[in-house]
């Protein structure tokens, strides 16, 4: 796997959060979701939970509130937040800065398959750059939202998971 797991549950509970978000009364002033709430949603272990959620509030994508009504919420609107911020917080990308081979041809640049990894790397966070987590739904990834809402067309739609990228490009990125 190219991303950590670490990787993948930070982004599976700020998608979460910000569905929560958008299931409350007002939006711009969300209720806190407990860690344990987050957890059992989005299916990952609390033991990582809490550490992820403490390096996303250090790193000022979500804020936490003590107390016996506190928890978690997004710190600025989804659409202000990226995914590449995400990764960079919990697992930054690291690309090919040196040709790690010995020889002549790999001092002052990269050796062609170098460069290649560095290339895909390098698109990989223009992605990640122009993907904001208002772009994420619960329901794509497969997440049951807070709120538990569901439209008809959804409900029937087969999962994603386990489905080749052509299959989803066929079907425009979306179940049937």
């Amino acid at each position: 796997m190219l991303f950590s797991k670490s990787v993948e549950y930070a982004l599976r509970a700020v998608a979460w959060l910000a569905a929560h978000a958008e299931s409350s009364d007002d939006p711009r002033r969300p209720i806190p979701a407990p860690a344990t709430q987050i957890a059992a949603a989005t299916q990952i272990p609390s033991r990582f939970l809490s550490d992820i959620l403490q390096a996303l509030a250090r790193g000022g994508v979500v804020d936490s509130q003590r107390g016996p009504k506190g928890g978690f919420i997004l710190s600025r609107p989804a659409d202000q937040v990226y995914v590449l911020d995400i990764v960079r917080i919990i697992d930054p990308i690291h690309r090919v800065g040196s040709c790690p081979l010995t020889g002549a041809a790999h001092h002052d640049q990269l050796c062609p398959l170098h460069q290649m990894l560095d290339d895909a790397l390098a698109q990989i966070e223009t992605v990640f750059a122009r993907t904001r987590l208002a772009d994420l739904t619960c329901l794509e990834l497969g997440i049951k939202p807070p709120d538990g809402r569901t439209t008809a067309s959804d409900a029937a739609a087969p999962s994603r998971r386990g489905r080749s990228p052509r299959a989803s490009a066929r079907h425009g990125g979306r179940g049937r």
